[in-house]
């Protein structure tokens, strides 16, 4: 990179220039200004700003050498280059460092790659002992290691502590690192109490090492940890903001202290994917109030947790002022006027859950915009019914309706669909019934038959039906069948008239 011969050809300047009538300040000003609004996620983005800059000119290029903050983003990982890497080492001279390095390889890859794993292998080794002086002065650093690199490189994991004094971002994630409970990678490195940690498959000899009043964020990902550790880490950390705990094990170990009803009072973001269930019941074991939590998301993919368990641990009950409401084929979501918002996401959603929380609390009559799965309205349909009986159903102020229509979701033998969708829903503010399609089946006509049922129970005289226009290639062939079929069955003088051809905003 240094070699001027081997980079694009540079043009001079002159006393005439624009460029060479600029002022060395503010030349530095225009450089920091696009290093604070560059994006750079890989070695080859990282690079495209300080040599797009050293190649305007000599004067732009020999100012740009001299600005080590450009220099200041490392990146690495197996195929980048290591000339393009010890260079930048070398141009950043004594800037704050963002490093970003991954020293994965594929351990099990067949015998005519071992020529390039080994290659990758001995570039990692270069650039990691490379990078060991400067340790000193990273504030970010995101480490990949695969087995047999953390055995090559085992620096962070020694007994000896790695001293970073200026750290304040911290991400180690191991990958097929196979290891029982007693064995599991365990981090050793000293710093200042860092703003965020993430740590996926690796947890620390000791949580004051990493946190304290300064840290605002914990990921832990694929980590077995103990409640007593969570506390502990809890403890430090009486600010943190954000909290992701994905498909950890989390064992109960150690009862509730008297003044753990303190833990998490800051947090404003909840992640939970639980591996089984028995993680979630330790988990609430920690107390935490859920109920204050701005944003509350829990995920339970592939698990045997039942979605009622799932739904009952993010208190949607407890939320004042819900406008948004989403009916997915796997998810349900809550959204409030202030912001606040619960996410459920399962296998598969269970729409009887929301009886009592359309029976027991106000959201019918706060919910602005709904959007729902259309194989799921029916069963919507029902609860709504069934809660606000002996009434007829009301959605008093509800103003969007959006269903998501897919063929391969739709089950044409449903005999307790079209009675359900006789009741006529009272919905005299909506203004907007917007259709999304979805899947890769073409649409046939007993879906919009259903579709057509479910929009003649809603009692909405000044409602406008809308396409949305996410649809290309395969996509729009699926809309222009699904308007044909509309077309072949809405009866003259139904509710609404014929959509036009083209998608709408």
């Amino acid at each position: 990179m240094d070699n001027e011969a081997a980079e694009p050809s540079i043009a001079g300047s002159t006393a005439s220039c624009p460029i060479a009538r600029l002022y060395t300040d503010a030349l530095s000003l225009v450089f920091d200004a696009a290093l604070q609004s560059s994006y750079a996620r890989d070695q080859r983005t990282a690079l495209r700003l300080p040599l797009t800059l050293s190649h305007v000119c000599r004067c732009w290029r020999a100012l740009a050498l001299e600005q080590p903050q450009l220099w200041s983003r490392f990146f690495w990982g197996p195929g980048d280059s290591v000339d393009a890497a010890l260079a930048i080492l070398e141009r950043s001279r004594a800037s704050l460092l963002t490093i970003e390095l991954s020293l994965r390889t594929n351990e099990q890859s067949d015998s005519e790659d071992e020529s390039i794993r080994d290659k990758q292998s001995q570039d990692g080794e270069t650039i990691f002992h490379a990078l060991l002086p400067h340790f000193e002065r990273t504030s970010h650093l995101k480490l990949e290691f695969s087995l047999g690199t953390l055995a090559r490189h085992p620096l962070l994991f020694l007994d000896v502590p790695c001293i970073m004094p200026r750290l304040r971002y911290l991400a180690v994630k191991t990958i097929d690192v196979l290891r029982d409970w007693q064995q599991r990678p365990l981090l050793n490195v000293m710093c200042p109490p860092l703003a965020h940690v993430s740590l996926d498959n690796v947890l620390p000899r000791s949580w004051e090492s990493l946190l304290g009043r300064e840290t605002m964020a914990l990921e832990l990902k694929r980590c077995p940890v103990r409640t007593g550790e969570l506390r502990s880490a809890l403890r430090l950390a009486p600010n943190l903001r954000s909290l992701d705990l994905c498909y950890c094990q989390i064992l109960e170990d150690e009862p509730p202290r008297a003044d753990d009803n303190a833990l998490g009072v800051h947090l404003e973001r909840l992640y939970v994917s639980p591996s089984e269930i028995e993680s979630l019941d330790a988990l609430e074991t920690l107390e935490i109030r859920v109920d204050r939590i701005s944003m509350v998301v829990l995920q339970a993919y592939f698990t045997e947790i039942p979605f009622e368990r799932a739904y009952g641990f993010v208190r949607v009950g407890e939320l004042a002022g819900i406008t948004e409401v989403f009916v997915g084929t796997d998810s349900l979501s809550f959204t409030t006027a202030g912001g606040a918002e619960r996410i459920v996401s399962t296998d598969a959603t269970s729409v009887a859950v929301l009886h009592d929380l359309f029976a027991n609390t106000p959201v019918l009559s706060t919910v602005t915009t709904l959007t729902a799965a259309l194989h799921l309205w029916p069963a919507l349909v029902g609860v709504i019914t069934g809660a606000c009986a002996p009434e007829p159903p009301s959605l008093p102020r509800l103003q969007n309706l959006r269903l998501l229509i897919a063929q391969d979701d739709f089950e044409e033998e449903d005999p307790g669909a079209d009675p359900v969708l006789r009741t006529a829903s009272l919905v005299p503010t909506l203004a907007r019934i917007e259709v999304g399609l979805q899947g890769r089946q073409m649409p046939t006509a007993p879906l919009v038959q259903r579709f057509i049922r479910a929009l003649k129970g809603l009692q909405a005289p000044d409602a406008g039906l809308f396409f949305d226009d996410q649809h290309s290639g395969e996509g729009y062939a699926h809309l222009l069948r699904f308007l044909e079929l509309i077309r072949a069955e809405m009866d003259d003088g139904g509710m609404l008239a014929p959509p036009p051809v083209s998608p709408q905003h």
